[in-house]
């Protein structure tokens, strides 16, 4: 691996193990919570945003260096490094999942908006976990 991607990644993958770590504190957050709280919302939303990025970051550095094509649409990248990192075909939908998270937390209302957040803290975050995993392991 190139020295300056391994850099990236490496910087990527703290990045996104601390903001999953924070993110932990609101494992229990409710849709009152969510909804009453401007604040809070806007935090939950901007950590999960930032840990979709991360992923996506770290997913197109290492499609890169396997000399991969790189698919055209970030639910392709998804499925690409999961493909890659020889994920389970449930951890690829979760990815997938993930992927189209990014433009739900820009453009719905905020009743949809909290169903995708309470999904990926319940259903997705485990996913990100192991692909950031097995992203070390390339390290």
């Amino acid at each position: 691996m190139h020295s300056s991607n391994r850099i990236r990644l490496m910087q990527i993958f703290d990045f996104a193990q601390a903001e999953i770590k924070d993110l932990t504190a609101y494992n229990d957050l409710n849709y009152k919570q969510y909804c009453d709280d401007k604040n809070l919302r806007r935090l939950v939303d901007r950590m999960i945003e930032n840990i979709t990025n991360a992923v996506i970051d770290l997913a197109k550095i290492i499609i890169s260096e396997k000399n991969i094509e790189m698919p055209d649409s970030y639910a392709g990248i998804m499925e690409e490094i999961a493909r890659v990192l020889k994920l389970s075909d449930q951890n690829k939908s979760s990815l997938v999942q993930v992927s189209k998270l990014r433009n739900i937390l820009a453009h719905e209302y905020m009743e949809i908006k909290f169903e995708k957040i309470k999904d990926f803290i319940v259903k997705h975050q485990e996913t990100v976990k192991l692909v950031i995993k097995k992203t070390a392991d390339l390290l």
